[in-house]
């Protein structure tokens, strides 16, 4: 029998990749953001809400950053949420979460390759560590 070429060997490996992405995400980023979430609380009043949120297009240019080789510009981006007024707690349910999701559909989409995947979920954990550090010097 012909050994199997590296090709083939990746195309045997995508399904353990994926539930290994899938571990992770449900292991240690979504759980860290809903610690982080908690650790914030929801004290904020309805009525400066409006204008300090983040939309899909934050959501969008984050996920977008998050794949740049340029570590320090997902930390640049999420100061420049923060100083719109955005709290850490929105910056974590309406940034970090979507993200990260949008990362997650990229890459079933086939639109990043794993390597894409793990360098943005790396930028993405230490946003998470980033703006917990921050809440909790808050």
């Amino acid at each position: 029998m012909p050994e199997a070429t590296a090709l083939e060997r990746w195309r045997s490996n995508v399904g353990s990749r994926r539930a290994s992405l899938i571990s992770t995400l449900e292991g240690e980023i979504v759980p860290r953001l809903l610690m982080l979430h908690r650790s914030t609380g929801t004290a904020e009043s309805d009525a400066g809400a409006a204008s300090n949120t983040t939309g899909p297009d934050d959501v969008e240019d984050l996920a977008r950053v998050l794949l740049a080789r340029y570590p320090a510009a997902a930390h640049e981006f999420v100061e420049a949420v923060r100083q719109r007024g955005v709290s850490n707690d929105r910056i974590c349910l309406g940034l970090l979460i979507p993200a990260v999701q949008r990362l997650a559909e990229r890459w079933e989409r086939r639109e990043l390759s794993y390597q894409q995947l793990t360098l943005g979920l790396n930028a993405l954990r230490a946003m998470v560590l980033e703006v917990g550090d921050t809440a909790e010097g808050n």
